[in-house]
């Protein structure tokens, strides 16, 4: 990987504009509700979960690993058709939309505006109550865009799918820095005290000085590996997690030095494509796919605690599980050919699952060979899933 030679320096900024402005306790305003990717929430929730309201978006098409986000009461989405949706977030009432080219993956809320990275090769800023175009980038690459977008230090960060990794200002869209790699970048990146952490199709992970683009470190090649795309890295008590298509076992790195961390971390479910990182619950523990069923390890003991493997049925390897968690829940959202058998969510203190829905909305129905899952979320005591090309809503017990 190398700096491209257009690096310039961004101009001299007031202090405020600069920082980060923190979002509301209540929303999940960036892919895994921040730039570490934890998927976790404090927010606390109580089953059974009811729907609510169901949002459809056919023709249009939800990338399956794209993850809707929350922040001001608004929900933000796009299609594969090219909209960037707005909704309420307390009815599903669609408040504006903005075209643009495919969009895969998730956008990201921050100081006012709602950023997206598209397959049309460009990266765009809009007014978040508005939907106003604030400002827009364009790549001039041959190939687009098909990550999250990554929000963090006045930011934001986007790898291009042909292999570069762009730093634009979040004021006004100028590069702040670039970075071109050898390989295809197909994943999202992950931040943690100053670096951006990116796997690429050669297998590698790396770690990037946030302000600069500088190389920190990389690893050398996983064993087994054969892609890392869709998904994205976790940082996590003081570990990068990544979990490439191959092995299926996630594998930690020391965030600073990256060096790897023994940590058994089992291997999961998956079709045969993307696989799904894993999440933190509310003790800190990891929580990932496990055979048929799911676990729950503890990074700093580096065992295995909880393996659920019955509650909604065995389940095979041509299937995907991702999980998120909010107080003391953890949400397992089950897909495979038609009858996703682990969606529901939980009760880490009570020691108890309940299933989510029982209708269609519980399905992806996406057995493509690689076509992965949505990270459910929580946000102002409401729990949202994308699946099956629409948005469920449901709310919790009282």
């Amino acid at each position: 990987m190398q700096l491209g030679s257009c690096l310039r320096l961004p101009p001299i900024l007031p202090i405020l504009s600069i920082l980060s402005i923190p979002s509301l306790a209540a929303d999940w305003p960036q892919l895994g509700n921040g730039p570490q990717h934890t998927g976790y929430s404090a927010e606390k929730l109580k089953p059974p979960f009811k729907l609510k309201w169901n949002v459809q978006f056919q023709p249009e098409r939800l990338y399956p690993a794209m993850q809707p986000v929350v922040a001001g009461g608004r929900i933000y989405l796009g299609t594969e058709g090219g909209n960037l949706h707005c909704l309420s977030a307390a009815d599903g009432k669609r408040l504006w939309q903005f075209s643009a080219g495919p969009i895969l993956h998730s956008a990201g809320v921050e100081g006012g505006k709602v950023f997206f990275a598209s397959m049309d090769g460009c990266i765009y800023a809009l007014d978040a109550e508005t939907g106003k175009l604030a400002w827009k980038f364009e790549s001039k690459l041959r190939t687009g865009f098909s990550t999250a977008v990554l929000l963090d230090e006045g930011k934001v960060f986007a790898p291009n799918r042909g292999g570069t990794l762009f730093a634009l200002n979040q004021s006004d869209g100028s590069v702040v820095w670039r970075a071109d790699f050898a390989c295809p970048l197909l994943q999202s990146p992950a931040y943690n005290e100053g670096r951006v952490y990116i796997a690429g199709m050669d297998c590698r992970l790396y770690a990037l000085d946030a302000k600069s683009g500088k190389e920190l470190w990389k690893t050398e090649p996983l064993k087994g590996a054969l892609a890392f795309k869709d998904y994205w890295p976790v940082v996590h008590k003081g570990l990068v997690i990544v979990r490439p298509f191959g092995p299926w076992e996630a594998t930690a790195f020391d965030e600073k030095t990256g060096q790897p961390v023994a940590l058994t971390i089992p291997g999961g479910i998956t079709m045969n494509g993307a696989v799904a990182p894993p999440c933190v619950d509310g003790e800190g523990r990891l929580v990932t796919a496990k055979g048929g069923g799911w676990c729950r390890v503890d990074s700093a003991s580096k065992q295995v605690e909880d393996i659920s493997t019955k509650e909604g049925g065995r389940g095979n390897n041509d299937e995907n599980m991702i999980a998120s968690a909010a107080g003391g829940i953890i949400f397992v959202m089950h897909c495979q050919e038609g009858n996703a058998q682990f969606t529901g969510c939980y009760d880490v203190a009570a020691k108890a699952w309940h299933r989510i829905g029982g209708g269609p909305w519980q399905n992806f129905v996406s057995n493509t060979q690689g076509g992965g899952a949505s990270q459910a979320l929580v946000a102002d005591g409401l729990l949202y899933h994308a699946s099956l090309h629409g948005l469920r809503c449901f709310a919790g017990g009282q």
